[in-house]
């Protein structure tokens, strides 16, 4: 059965103090690699840059995982249960697609001008255009596995449930979390500048609300995540969004 929005703490797991400890540690290692080791660099860097690529990713949810395991917890506890629904699931993740499309065409058609920020760039994946090799590469370890799977591990799955022990017990509780992880989220982003680092927010404050949607279980967001990047992925290697 789906969780009430309300009920934002389960009784096991960790104590908030220890979750907030968590949640600080690792949100630092991860935003200090991010910035350090950014997707453009990782492209610059050849083969041995695209090894550690999707390499960072998975030390990164490692280390989620022992925390996890230290505290009594699980994976399959706080992200990866089976859907009441897969049809559900599949609907939320399709919801949110068109959602995520539909927030940040407005943001960035309403508000990016006055603010003097340019549309989002596409970066590194420039190179994907015409580029086969280039596509599978970043439509595959980079889009489904660092990306889809790593990142809604991280933020939705280890983050996301830590912020719900740390707040209070209460639908307000429940919304500061969602706001929350939406920061983080677009913080560890702003690699990509102060437009991309927004974009990022977006989105994450939709697979977020997914999250919630769904029973708190990552299968969905998952699906949305890769759908979302894979969309922008194919758009590009076919020639279209032609931004700096």
């Amino acid at each position: 059965m789906t969780q009430p929005i309300s009920a934002a703490r389960s009784p096991a797991g960790p104590g908030r103090g220890r979750a907030i400890l968590e949640v600080a540690i690792l949100w630092a290692v991860a935003a200090a690699s991010i910035a350090a080791f950014s997707a453009t660099d990782a492209a610059n860097l050849g083969v041995l840059g695209r090894i550690a690529l999707p390499l960072r990713m998975a030390v990164l949810v490692l280390i989620a995982t022992w925390l996890l395991r230290r505290d009594g917890e699980s994976w399959r506890k706080v992200a990866f249960s089976k859907p009441d629904r897969w049809w559900r699931a599949l609907l939320l993740a399709l919801g949110g697609y068109v959602l995520a499309y539909l927030l940040v065409g407005a943001i960035v058609a309403v508000l990016f001008p006055p603010m003097h920020l340019a549309a989002p760039g596409v970066g590194p994946l420039i190179r994907v255009r015409g580029n086969l090799g280039e596509y599978l590469y970043w439509m595959l370890p980079v889009t489904w596995g660092s990306a889809a799977f790593g990142e809604e591990m991280l933020f939705r799955g280890f983050f996301f449930s830590r912020l719900l022990k740390i707040l209070p017990a209460s639908r307000a509780g429940v919304l500061a979390a969602l706001g929350l992880q939406t920061l983080l989220f677009g913080a560890v982003h702003l690699y990509l500048g102060l437009s991309g680092a927004i974009t990022a927010s977006l989105l994450g404050l939709v697979l977020g609300s997914v999250y919630l949607l769904g029973g708190r279980r990552i299968w969905p967001t998952i699906l949305l995540h890769g759908l979302l990047d894979s969309t922008t992925i194919t758009i590009i290697f076919l020639g279209g969004l032609p931004r700096g």
